[in-house]
């Protein structure tokens, strides 16, 4: 250690006890140097230093600045490795950032969270969940904090935490630190600037760990899309892409499906329910459908697409040997929509289920019979409502 930048190094032995770090001679611990409160202190890794003393028997030192507020001087703690600095950084860090976050959560009068002090912990995090219950930017700040101290970390699921793109944003600065594999952040208020800063963060250079990515039921709308489409062949091993429950319409949709039809990996799961696409958006779809083998789901529920839009995409499954589920339910589908899979089903055996549920225009009438009349298939719900 040293106390000055321009000091020669001295060698200490650290004791952590409570909020205090001591320091001390030498290995009896009884002769003490000195001792800084964490309570109030910042650590800040540095580069590496070269050794040039003969007494000291490695050749560089792995170095952590610990200021302490109100002090112009610092303590330079120089380690031999970087295993040796891993041992003292993260549970030094995590005692500093503790008390950064207890006085965050002060100022503003609220209470701290515990499964956010319950990180500061924690030893060789893989995975963060911290689901259901709003988090706020200075959690969001804690978190990305103690986070950093993980490199092993590689799913962060934050759903339903009430995020907005402010909080997102803070997040996604530190989301290129580590090799993830899984992110989650459905069921927030992300709009498309939100959006945009996460997809930038995994996708602006090559990222091999992420396979799940999951942005359904925010409030992303088309100028996300483009940028997704752009950072799409950053990301191979992608294998989920979650986007239902926003408000994508026929442009996103376009642009995501030719980015689709382009990509080396494979996305399974086409997940688009409800946003806000029309038989416009269901050609650009169909296209894709067409064009592609790789596709197995698709999850079209809860939009505005019609008989024409239900129509062109039924051709496009006609050859299809890959997609075994369809979901349609709660679109605007009429009976001549629905009749144009009459013949899909009759012809293509992979398809396995169609929903169809939901579509008002469907109306009983001996023109439906054929749509019925499929050998093969069950009906796990059937539901008459009247028509008033």
């Amino acid at each position: 250690m040293k106390q000055k930048k321009s000091n020669p190094w001295t060698k200490a032995w650290f004791v952590l006890r409570g909020n205090n770090l001591f320091y001390f001679k030498d290995e009896s611990l009884k002769a003490e140097i000195g001792k800084t409160s964490l309570a109030e202190c910042q650590l800040v890794a540095l580069k590496a230093e070269k050794v040039e003393d003969a007494n000291i028997p490695v050749k560089k030192f792995f170095i952590t600045k610990l200021t302490v507020e109100g002090q112009k001087e610092a303590l330079y703690l120089g380690f031999g490795s970087l295993k040796e600095k891993s041992g003292w950084a993260v549970p030094l860090k995590s005692k500093v950032q503790n008390f950064n976050y207890l006085r965050a959560v002060e100022k503003t009068n609220s209470r701290p969270d515990n499964r956010i002090l319950a990180l500061f912990g924690a030893r060789d995090l893989r995975s963060c969940y911290l689901d259901n219950s709003p988090i706020p930017l200075e959690g969001i700040e804690a978190i990305t904090s103690v986070l950093s101290l993980h490199d092993l970390l590689d799913t962060i699921s934050l759903v339903n935490a009430n995020l907005g793109d402010n909080e997102i944003k803070l997040l996604s600065e530190s989301l290129s630190k580590w090799k993830l594999k899984v992110l989650n952040v459905g069921h927030n208020k992300l709009s498309s600037a939100g959006a945009v800063s996460v997809l930038k963060a995994l996708g602006t250079a090559a990222n091999e760990y992420l396979t799940e990515l999951h942005l359904n039921d925010n409030e992303i709308d088309d100028d996300a899309l483009t940028i997704l489409a752009e950072i799409l062949p950053n990301l191979p091993k992608l294998k989920v892409l979650n986007l239902s429950g926003n408000r994508i319409g026929d442009t996103g949709v376009k642009v995501l499906c030719d980015a689709l039809a382009k990509a080396a990996n494979a996305i399974p799961a086409l997940s688009l329910s409800n946003n806000n696409i029309s038989d416009a958006g269901a050609s650009s779809i169909a296209a894709l459908l067409k064009g592609t083998g790789t596709i197995v789901n698709v999850q079209l529920a809860g939009n505005e697409i019609g008989d024409s839009g239900s129509e062109i995409i039924a051709a496009a499954l006609a050859d299809n040997v890959s997609v075994d589920e369809v979901d349609f339910s709660l679109n605007r589908i009429g009976n001549k929509g629905a009749l144009a899979f009459t013949k899909l089903l009759h012809t293509n055996k992979t398809i396995q289920t169609l929903n169809l549920s939901g579509n008002k225009g469907i109306v009983g009438s001996e023109e439906i019979l054929p749509l019925l009349n499929q050998h093969g298939f069950f009906f796990p719900s059937l539901i008459f409502t009247r028509v008033v």
